[in-house]
C-alpha cells in the first residue's frame, strides 16, 4: 500500500499538476484559512495559530509545493489550502454528510478530532476520540446517555482503532499531521472516512492508502466565505454561507460496515 504520510498524499497530486495562476488574495480567521486565485479558484485549509507567511502573487504551485514539504503547520495550511484550490474533485457527490450516512446501529466508532454530531447520530454505543491533547477536551454537556466516549493520545491507536467499525478522521491532520497513524492502524475490513474542507482536493492517493470515503467542500461564495472566515466563523457555520460540502466514494469500495449511503 501507497506511503499514508501527508507529504507523501499530497505531492502525489501536486505532481499533476504543471502550470498555475498566481495568489491574489488570502482570508484568515480563528479556525480557516482561505486561498484565491486569480482564475477566482479559491480553496481552504485548516489553520494554526499564528501569523501566516505572505504569499500574495506568487504561484499557487510553488505555494502548494513550499507547504506540502514544510514542517511549518502554518505554511503547510497554506499548502494545503492552495492545492485544493488547483484540484477539485471532478465526481463529487453534493449535499453527500458522512456524519448523517452513519448507520445509527453502528456499535463503536472511532473519531480523530472530536465530530460533536456523531455523538447525536448514533442509539447507543462506544465511540473512542484521539485528540492530541485529550485532557484539554471537554465533552457537550447535554451527552445522550446511551452513548460511552473514551478519551484517547494519538499514541493509542494501533490498540484502539482497530475496535471500531467506522473511523472518522479529521482533514487537518493533512496540516497538523498524524494521518499515517491512524491509518496504519486501521483494519483493511474498517471503513475509513475522511471529513473536513481541509481535504478537498481529487482523493485519488487518500484511496490508496486506505480511505474508503472523502468528506470535503468547495468554495461556492468567495467574497461572502471571505468575511465569514475573517470574522471568525467555524467550518461548521459556513456550509450555508458559501462552503459547500460533498463526498467522493472509493470506486473500488464494495461495502463499508457501518455506513447507510443513499
Amino acid at each position: 500500500m501507497p506511503s499514508a504520510s501527508p507529504h507523501a498524499i499530497l505531492r502525489a497530486r501536486l505532481d499533476t499538476i504543471q502550470d498555475a495562476p498566481p495568489i491574489t488574495g488570502v482570508a484568515t480567521g480563528d479556525e480557516l484559512t482561505m486561498v484565491v486565485l486569480e482564475d477566482d479558484r479559491a480553496g481552504v485549509a485548516m489553520l494554526p495559530e499564528g501569523t501566516i507567511p505572505e504569499v500574495a502573487g506568487e504561484s499557487a504551485r510553488a505555494v502548494a509545493k513550499r507547504g506540502i514539504e514544510s514542517t511549518d503547520p502554518r505554511e503547510r495550511a497554506l499548502g494545503v489550502a492552495a492545492l485544493n484550490a488547483l484540484d477539485a474533485p471532478a465526481d463529487v457527490r453534493p449535499g453527500l454528510d458522512p456524519f448523517r450516512s452513519l448507520d445509527p446501529a453502528t456499535e463503536r466508532v472511532a473519531m480523530v478530532g472530536l465530530f460533536a454530531p456523531v455523538l447525536y447520530h448514533l442509539d447507543a454505543g462506544h465511540v473512542d476520540v484521539f485528540e492530541r491533547d485529550p485532557d484539554a477536551m471537554d465533552l457537550p454537556e447535554d451527552l445522550p446517555a446511551d452513548i460511552d466516549v473514551a478519551m484517547h493520545a494519538p499514541e493509542s491507536a494501533s490498540e484502539v482503532v482497530p475496535e471500531s467499525e467506522v473511523l472518522f478522521v479529521t482533514g487537518s491532520t493533512l496540516v497538523y499531521g498524524g494521518l499515517g497513524n491512524y491509518l496504519d492502524a486501521a483494519r483493511p475490513d474498517q471503513t475509513v472516512v475522511i471529513v473536513g474542507a481541509s481535504a478537498s482536493f481529487t482523493p485519488d492517493p487518500l484511496f490508496e492508502a486506505g480511505v474508503d470515503l472523502v468528506g470535503g467542500a468547495s468554495v461556492a461564495d468567495i467574497d461572502r466565505l471571505h468575511t465569514e472566515i475573517e470574522a471568525g466563523r467555524s467550518e461548521a457555520q459556513l456550509h450555508d454561507v458559501g462552503l459547500h460540502k460533498w463526498a467522493v466514494l472509493d470506486p473500488e469500495a464494495t461495502d463499508l460496515p457501518g455506513l447507510q449511503l443513499e
